[in-house]
This record gives C-alpha cells, sequence and structure tokens, in this order.
C-alpha cells in the first residue's frame, strides 16, 4: 500500500524538521523540497527533493524565491505546503501557489524588529497568507495573534514532545564526575549569547574553579560560528563539538551533564532544553515566558548588569549546589518530562492540522 505523502519546504538536516518527521501519522511520509542543503534527509520516512543545479548557486534570497517559483511547476494544484519557517521557506511556499502551513521559529518572529524591513515584510507576508501557523509556546500564540494579527483559528500551538529514545534508553556507563559538567545545547549565534557563555566560563575557570563546559556548534556556519570556534579551543575546561551528533551519541553526552544552559534573547520552548530534561539535567534558563511551564524546576540566569555576569554567577551558584540537592531536581525534572511531554499527543495534534488543510483544500477545489 502507497503511503500518502505530505509535501515539506526545509531544511532536511534541522533538527526541528527531524522532529516533525517523527509525528508523522502512520501511513504518511514526506517529501523535503529544499533550496540545495548538502544534507540528505536523516530520516526513513521522508524523501529530500534536490532542486535545479543553478539555485545552489543564487544569494540566498534569491535561492527561496526560485524554489517557489519552481514548485509552481513541481506540485499538482491539489497539494499544500508544509514550511518550516516563516522567513525563508515560507517565502517559498507563498511564491508557490499553493496552500501552506507554517511552523515558526522563535528567533526570527521575536527577533525580527531587529531585522530589515524587507525581512520583516517577507515574515509578516508569509505569515498572513498561511491558511495554518504553528508554535510550540503560548507566547509564540499570543504574539502571532496580537502582535501579526492572525486569526486564533489559524494558530495551532503544541509541544513536539520527546522522542521517546531520550526517555527509554538506559542511563549510559560513562558516569557524571565528581566536577560540574555544564552543556549549552543550542546554536551558536549571536542570539543564544554563546561568546558571552565562554567569557564567562573563562573567568571561572581563571579562579580555580572546577567544570567542564561542553559546547555544540549545531547547524550554525558563518564567522561567528568560527569565532567561538575559536574562542573555545583557547579556553581550559571547554569541549566545542563540531559535529551533529547521532540521538543514540547526544544521550552519551548528556548522561555525564549535570546542567543544561538555554539563555537565548527570546525562544519558544526548544526540544533540546526537553531533551536533555529527559536525561536528568537541570535546565538554566533566561526567565522567557515561553518557559513558564519547567520554569519552576529550572535553575534561572542570575540576575547582573551584563550577560557574561549572569552567566559568571550562575556558574558559580550552580557549582556550589550539593549532590544530594542536584541529585533530587535531576528526577523530579526527569519526571516532568514523562508526565507532561509526550510524543502521542503531539502527533494527535499534527493529525488534527493535516485535516485541517486537506479539507481546506477540499472545499477550494469545490
Amino acid at each position: 500500500m502507497h503511503k500518502k505523502i505530505i509535501e515539506f519546504a526545509a531544511n532536511p538536516a534541522s533538527i526541528h524538521v527531524q522532529e516533525w518527521l517523527e509525528i508523522l501519522p502512520a501511513g504518511m511520509t514526506a517529501r523535503i523540497w529544499n533550496i540545495g542543503e548538502t544534507h540528505k534527509a536523516v530520516h526513513a520516512n521522508a524523501t529530500t527533493i534536490q532542486p535545479p543545479t543553478f539555485i545552489k548557486y543564487l544569494p540566498t534570497l534569491a535561492k527561496y524565491v526560485a524554489l517557489g517559483l519552481w514548485l509552481r511547476h513541481c506540485l499538482p494544484k491539489g497539494a499544500w505546503l508544509h514550511a518550516h519557517n516563516a522567513s525563508g521557506y515560507g517565502l517559498t511556499a507563498r511564491l508557490s501557489r499553493r496552500r501552506y502551513a507554517i511552523t515558526t521559529y522563535g528567533s526570527e518572529v521575536f527577533g525580527r524588529k531587529d531585522r530589515s524591513r524587507i525581512y520583516q515584510w517577507i515574515l509578516r507576508s508569509s505569515l498572513k497568507h498561511a491558511e495554518r501557523v504553528t508554535g510550540t509556546s503560548d507566547t509564540m500564540g499570543t504574539e502571532l495573534i496580537e502582535e501579526i494579527g492572525l486569526s486564533d483559528h489559524r494558530v495551532h500551538i503544541f509541544s513536539l514532545g520527546v522522542a521517546d529514545i531520550f526517555q527509554t534508553s538506559p542511563a549510559s556507563k560513562v558516569s557524571r564526575a565528581t566536577r560540574p559538567v555544564w552543556i549549552y545545547n543550542r546554536r551558536t549565534t549571536p542570539h543564544y549569547h554563546t561568546l558571552e557563555v565562554i567569557s564567562a566560563f573563562e573567568r571561572y575557570k581563571l579562579e580555580g574553579r572546577e567544570g567542564e563546559l561542553i559546547i555544540m556548534r549545531g547547524d550554525s556556519s558563518g564567522s561567528y560560528a568560527t569565532e567561538v570556534s575559536r574562542e573555545a579551543e583557547r579556553v581550559s575546561g571547554i569541549t566545542f563539538i563540531e559535529n551533529r551528533l547521532s540521538r543514540a551519541e547526544m544521550i552519551v553526552l548528556l548522561d555525564r551533564c549535570d546542567f543544561a544552559i538555554s539563555a537565548p534573547s527570546s525562544d519558544q520552548l526548544s526540544a533540546a532544553i526537553l531533551e536533555s530534561m529527559a536525561r536528568g539535567l537541570i535546565p538554566i534558563l533566561r526567565p522567557l515566558q515561553s518557559y513558564c511551564t519547567v520554569q519552576d524546576l529550572a535553575v534561572p540566569l542570575c540576575a547582573a548588569e551584563s550577560d557574561t555576569d549572569r552567566f559568571y554567577n550562575t556558574f558559580v551558584e550552580t557549582s556550589n549546589m550539593r549532590n544530594e540537592e542536584v541529585a533530587k531536581r535531576s528526577k523530579l525534572v526527569k519526571k516532568r518530562i514523562e508526565v507532561n511531554f509526550s510524543r502521542q499527543s503531539a502527533q494527535k495534534k499534527y493529525e488534527i492540522l493535516i485535516r485541517e488543510m486537506v479539507n481546506i483544500n477540499c472545499h477550494q477545489e469545490n
């Protein structure tokens, strides 16, 4: 029996996209249209479609435009697209002349006012013309409805939950060290203040304190990521992970850590936070409204004049936590994930969104 196909406009290597592939309803597979990212879809439930060769050599914005125009000729009239981000692939979907849904990324929506007017126009236009828009936090829902002006019936807010492997895999044989280990498992960009984290940790280590900091490059590139790599190599006690890890490798890495840092300027409730909590890591969080469902179990980023000072004070505070307190809170955060962040619940909500999109297309055709 042939599986039904859902069309994605997305980066097939994105961790966010992998999460969506895992909650596809039974009997469905994804076809991923992209601007020429070199990575193949690392999921059995998807096929990556490479665009015409010339698209890969265009400037970034032109790539998304060209892909949208190309899709006009590739997709049947009754098809609809699920675009993964509003500012890039949302533009592609907008230009494809097909119905589409958008999954928003927190940094693009919350940080839009710091971007160019062209960026803001593309973002707003893509969102305004989407039939449905998804987010993972009530804060995002409020932003989309009250600030962007979307009607509430078009906005679907739900967490994608945590993949079963993070909850069911036995603890790896790598035992946690007696010294504290922190991990910053977010993208290496200015939005996440990675250089400030490194600067704070250097100050912490220069005082003779014990501990290790692990930083992930993720899918980041460019001069900032290069500078972070250089600084991480220079500072004692920092491990910089250049390559993307498999989930099995990620679990082994998380199992030797005590704390997971997440302190972007704005955010939704990231899967990276939930996955680390599923392995018993205590989250260190900036006090964002999007984090409200887990904030009570987190260590809040300490108040200070600058981000570097905030991170430094938090390193000191968490390094002074007694082992018994760390173990007790670790059990509580794992329990929170087990009870509140089911992958099965996310799949049911995605099924509802898909059904709504199919019904919209049926009404348009009749």
